[in-house]
């Protein structure tokens, strides 16, 4: 599923629940200025929360936006919605405050409570596709466009051990999403070249 955000109105009906408004202007908050030379030595971070909401209710989440210096933040294993997340109080300031204006959020409609991932971004990309293959409904993967580089960010399923037999279960899932994530990688490296 492609987005193409160089035009707001580009932006299918389906699609914005998986994207926020900007969170703040580029008149109130000078972070937000990125130019296309500052695309060349950014700052990335991902984490596998294994539950924002879990995160938050130790104390770690908005400590950590508070102090983060990174221009990209992903999020895997979110188990929550963007709404329960940005309701949280104070979140929403202190990504204005970092000029995280952009965030983008595929959480499973699967499994609800399971899975998910998130970026959160300074930077606004030309283009995010969620998802890829068969596994459409997890949201495992999202990727962003930008000028001079592609940041995917994928939550791969997990492989299993049988209790009886201690052999591993899940095996073809996992084949199927690593499959899809490489076709996924060479279609981008073929249209971005």
């Amino acid at each position: 599923q492609r987005t193409n955000l160089t035009n707001p109105t580009n932006i299918k009906k389906q699609d914005t629940d998986r994207h926020t408004e900007p969170i703040a202007s580029f008149d109130t908050n000078p972070l937000l200025l990125y130019t296309e030379e500052k695309q060349t030595n950014l700052t990335l971070v991902m984490w596998n929360a294994n539950s924002l909401r879990s995160v938050h209710k130790q104390g770690h989440l908005l400590s950590f936006l508070h102090t983060t210096k990174a221009d990209i933040i992903g999020f895997t294993e979110l188990r929550s919605s963007m709404d329960s997340i940005l309701s949280i109080p104070g979140v929403r300031t202190i990504l204005e405050q970092k000029g995280f204006r952009y965030t983008y959020w595929n959480p499973s409609t699967k499994n609800v409570g399971q899975f998910g991932t998130a970026i959160i971004s300074r930077l606004r990309p030309k283009e995010v596709i969620f998802n890829i293959g068969t596994l459409n409904d997890e949201g495992r993967v999202i990727s962003l466009i930008f000028d001079k580089f592609i940041q995917i960010l994928s939550y791969s399923p997990t492989l299993g051990i049988d209790e009886n037999t201690q052999e591993l279960t899940k095996q073809r899932r996992r084949l199927d999403f690593d499959e899809a994530l490489s076709l996924h990688c060479r279609e981008l490296k073929t249209k971005y070249k």
